[in-house]
C-alpha cells in the first residue's frame, strides 16, 4: 500500500482503495484490486488511480485489446503485482470493471462468496472464461 503525499495534496489519492485492502485482503490480487478500484470509483469521492474519475467501463473498453484473457491476471497471487502480467493501469482498470460487472449483474452476495472461495464455477455456475465473454460483450454493447 502506498499513498504518495503529492496525490493527497492534489486530492487524487486512492484512500478508500487502500482502506479496502486493509479491511478485505485477498490472496487473489486480481479480485483484491478489482474490489478496491470498484469501491474507490463508486464511493471514494475523488478521482484516483487508475481511472481518475473517468467512467470505469469506458476506460476498460478502450483497453480491452491490451489483454486477450483475464486468466493470467486472475492467477496473480498477492503480494505479486498485477504488473507482472500486464500494464499496471490497464490491469487495475480491467479488474475494477470486471468486479463491477460481477457485482452489478449477479449481486454482492455472489461476489462475496467468490471473494472468499475464488471458485467462479461454484458461485456463478460459469467459468471465468464464460463470465469474461459476457463482460466483454456488455462493454462492447453487444
Amino acid at each position: 500500500m502506498e499513498m504518495p503525499t503529492q496525490r493527497v495534496r492534489n486530492n487524487d489519492g486512492a484512500l478508500l482503495h487502500e482502506i479496502v485492502h486493509i479491511y478485505a485482503p485477498n490472496d487473489n490480487r486480481f479480485l483484491a484490486e478489482g474490489l478496491a478500484v470498484y469501491l474507490q470509483d463508486k464511493m471514494g469521492g475523488n478521482g484516483a488511480f487508475p481511472n481518475f474519475g473517468r467512467n470505469l467501463n469506458v476506460s476498460a473498453r478502450q483497453r480491452l485489446s491490451e489483454v486477450n484473457s483475464l486468466t493470467r491476471l486472475n492467477s496473480v497471487q498477492t503480494p505479486r503485482p498485477l504488473s507482472t502480467v500486464a500494464n499496471e493501469r490497464t490491469a487495475y482498470i480491467l479488474a475494477g470493471s470486471f468486479v463491477a460487472f460481477l457485482i452489478e449483474k449477479y449481486g454482492l452476495p455472489h461476489f462475496k462468496t467468490l471473494y472468499e472461495t475464488g471458485d467462479y464455477g461454484t458461485v456463478y455456475g460459469k467459468s471465468l472464461q464464460v463470465l469474461e465473454k459476457e463482460w466483454r460483450s456488455a462493454l462492447e454493447g453487444k
